[in-house]
């Protein structure tokens, strides 16, 4: 048997799903060549003149350097800030490496995530001048995402590649949300994976879309509660086993029947 692949790039967009703006009406779209390297340089002078660190109730604290802050460490010079390079793909099918940074305040006592599950986040989206154009930091709202989608498209469905790549990085709770018997009132655990993730617009919402400009570096703060290895096309395997995820955040969709439909789609065994 010869074994057919589906080969996209998952740069699928929130809230942190897909909604990106097309150049069908006339307005001319920038190279990535061009933007990438600005953005990694909006994103470094950011990291060189703030700082992130987790207060005493596990809430995220993200200040300029100055004042009383003036002594505490900068993103760019905190031990723990890594980078990852992920591949964008453009409007023409060409590759262009761009640099995601990040800051794992917390790794999380559970569950490791995969770009293919099914996880509840809380997350807060900025642009590095502070906008904020979409949160969910209570339990009060249903944020459950599916992180790949059901689209096996390189631009629809799922959630926002760097998003996505970032809850990846992180392990779940193994704990459950308490609450308060007196007011129903659910407080989520702090126990999760927690992290700040600085992502270049090729990875995020590129041209733009509803409170974020385009070619606009972003920020996401997230909180990972719990996860779940999804199976999307109910046969009993994980679509994280019927996926590739290669390191460069690009993914392979196998179609192992020649069938035109990706085998995490695909509820039919492979013959």
């Amino acid at each position: 048997m010869t074994k057919k692949y589906i080969c996209l790039v998952a740069l699928l967009s929130l809230g942190v799903f897909s909604c990106r703006k097309s150049d069908d009406n006339g307005v001319q779209i920038r190279e990535m060549a061009e933007v990438i390297p600005e953005n990694d340089r909006d994103i470094q002078a950011y990291l060189r003149t703030h700082f992130c660190e987790l207060d005493a109730q596990k809430n995220f604290i993200l200040d300029t350097l100055a004042g009383r802050n003036a002594s505490k460490t900068a993103l760019w010079e905190h031990p723990n800030l890594k980078r990852k390079v992920i591949k964008a793909l453009d409007r023409h099918g060409n590759y262009y490496d761009t640099t995601m940074y990040y800051l794992i305040l917390q790794e999380g006592n559970g569950t490791q995530a995969t770009v293919a599950d099914r996880s509840f986040v809380l997350y807060k989206g900025q642009t590095l001048k502070g906008k904020v154009f979409d949160q969910a930091m209570t339990l009060r709202t249903n944020t459950w995402f599916d992180l790949l989608g059901t689209q096996a498209n390189a631009y629809l469905g799922g959630a926002i590649i760097g998003f996505r790549e970032g809850v990846a990085l992180m392990k779940d709770s193994s704990d459950s949300a308490t609450e308060d018997t007196s007011t129903g009132i659910l407080t989520p655990p702090t126990t999760g994976g927690m992290g700040i993730f600085f992502l270049p617009s090729p990875i995020a919402y590129y041209t733009g879309t509803v409170g974020v400009p385009a070619y606009a570096p972003l920020i996401f703060q997230i909180k990972l509660l719990k996860t779940q290895k999804y199976d999307h096309d109910g046969d009993g395997i994980p679509s994280i086993d019927e996926i590739i995820h290669h390191s460069d955040g690009t993914i392979t969709f196998p179609d192992c029947n020649g069938n035109n439909k990706a085998d995490y789609l695909d509820a039919n065994q492979c013959s």
